[in-house]
């Protein structure tokens, strides 16, 4: 069964992407870009989520492209994307304009507002509410279902026990 995407469960088409087709070359096919994304985010220190894939900082992917291919139309919709975004985005490490522009040419506007509307009133922060006003308000933002796998969430900071475990699973 082929996993559903941000485009399907929203009712809305996926547009032609270059940059798509750039990520799935990268990561060695369309099943595995959003592990690969995470692994790339991993590799550079935000360490939001759990995959059996290790890999180095792919120089040619900058941390906001790592977002925006997380939230892109055809990209798979799941739970774990959603705290490793929240991080990113806390981090400080992103270029907001970039961010917000990169997202509005790939179609994961929505996608990047719906995340936002997510985040609890206590883990706010300026970085945040940068991205938020920079975003601004969106006409039809859509809701979106994801998959839930709680098994696959980090629900503490990652040590090297921790990690070690999860590599033997």
């Amino acid at each position: 069964m082929r996993p559903s995407t941000f485009a399907e469960v929203a009712g809305v088409p996926a547009h032609r992407s270059f940059f798509w087709r750039r990520l799935v070359a990268a990561s060695g096919g369309a099943e595995d870009v959003t592990n690969w994304l995470i692994a790339q985010a991993n590799a550079r220190g935000f360490l939001g989520a759990i995959v059996a894939r290790e890999a180095s900082a792919h120089e040619g992917v900058s941390a906001e492209d790592l977002v925006v291919g997380l939230l892109m139309p055809h990209a798979e919709p799941d739970a774990r994307v959603i705290k490793l975004i929240v991080r990113m985005l806390q981090s400080g490490r992103l270029d907001r304009d970039k961010l917000v522009f990169r997202a509005r040419r790939e179609r994961a506007e929505h996608a990047l507002s719906w995340v936002l509307t997510l985040v609890p009133p206590t883990e706010w922060n300026e970085q945040l509410e940068s991205v938020r006003n920079r975003l601004g308000v969106l006409r039809g933002t859509a809701r979106f279902a994801f998959r839930y796998d709680s098994q696959r969430l980090i629900r503490r900071p990652a040590s090297g026990e921790s990690l070690w475990r999860a590599k033997r699973h």
